[in-house]
């Protein structure tokens, strides 16, 4: 057997160089909590799947898979194709017909089916952006349908305030209201709920809704059913300090459209900077690219503005047409600040 030489055994070395750094900068990259409340630990590996519930990962070929719980994990560092580099790029700019081109080719050429996902999300938000609300709940559907503890239900496209929709939206959602699954059936009944043609129909769903087997389906049924009974009946001391209790049990992605019903009810009753309160938790606690979370800044501003609060309303509806500029609550707030 002929031995290796040192050009040989250089060349070797130098492909092993390489290939470990070449999977250095392809490893994924999970920061999880510790035991203790301000520890963190820092894991690389390829990720297998990353859920609603769990992140599995590989550290190593030879090593078993890990699990973490999702409520257990920080961060996660992951490399994206150029695609899907382009999009976020798009995203950022406001651009939001490009950035839905570039997921849409990112999704075909991604292989990971938990990245796939992540792309679909962004999609979704690209779609709540531009209030193409059927589109965004068909996309949604599908997030769904992937993975039914999905960490994306913040971008569920439910409707939380009495919503004018156009004939072809209410036409697909009564489509959906006659569905059998339960997820398309809930988006329906928010859609039409106030539509006097569904609205019978609507009221006869909200049992079987509120009892859906998925525990989070079922609680936002629940709130959504609380919509209608505010809008028709109003909400007496007793209720809204219920809904106050139940809605600080609900996890965190949750609760924008629930506090968004509290500002309504509060308001209601004239307690204007408790509904203030109530309407920011939206965009300082629970941001997303739901239209609600500009809806509920808008509202708040309104709300200082009746406290006698002029300043910090004025403040807001700055934050509004800066921070919202691609939503018709944007274009209201300009209005409102050019009549001071």
């Amino acid at each position: 057997m002929r031995s290796l030489g040192r050009p040989a055994l250089l060349g070797v070395t130098v492909l092993t160089l390489l290939t470990a750094a070449t999977s250095a900068t392809s490893a994924d990259e999970v920061v999880t909590q510790a035991s203790t409340a301000h520890s963190r630990i820092t894991i690389t590996g390829e990720i297998l799947d990353y859920t609603g519930k769990k992140l599995t990962i590989k550290l190593a070929p030879n090593k078993p898979e890990q699990t973490y719980a999702t409520s257990e994990v920080i961060s996660v560092k992951t490399s994206h194709n150029d695609a899907h580099e382009a999009g976020l790029k798009a995203l950022t700019a406001g651009d939001h017909d490009t950035a839905e081109a570039a997921f849409e080719r990112a999704i075909n050429q991604e292989l990971r089916t938990w990245v796939r996902r992540e792309l679909l999300a962004l999609q979704v938000r690209c779609s709540l952006r531009q209030s193409n609300w059927t589109v965004a709940a068909q996309r949604f559907n599908r997030l769904y349908q992937s993975d039914i503890d999905t960490r994306q239900i913040d971008l569920i496209p439910l409707f939380w305030s009495v919503h004018p929709t156009d004939a072809a939206t209410r036409g697909q959602a009564a489509v959906w209201l006659r569905d059998k699954q339960a997820l398309l059936q809930l988006i329906a009944a928010s859609w039409l709920c106030f539509e006097p043609k569904y609205d019978a129909e609507c009221e006869q769903l909200w049992p079987s809704l509120v009892r859906n087997p998925d525990e989070r389906l079922r609680t936002l049924a629940q709130w959504q059913s609380y919509r209608r009974r505010l809008a028709v009946d109003g909400v007496g001391d007793l209720e809204l300090q219920r809904w106050e209790q139940r809605v600080a049990k609900l996890e965190a992605p949750q609760r924008a459209g629930p506090y968004y019903l509290i500002g309504q009810a509060l308001a209601a009753r004239h307690e204007f900077d408790l509904a203030a309160g109530a309407f920011l938790r939206l965009p300082l606690a629970h941001p997303s690219d739901h239209p609600l979370t500009a809806e509920a800044l808008l509202n708040a501003s309104k709300c200082l503005d009746k406290a006698g609060m002029r300043t910090e309303a004025t403040a807001l509806l700055n934050e509004l047409v800066t921070k919202f500029a691609q939503t018709p609550f944007a274009a209201e707030a300009d209005r409102l600040l050019k009549q001071r």
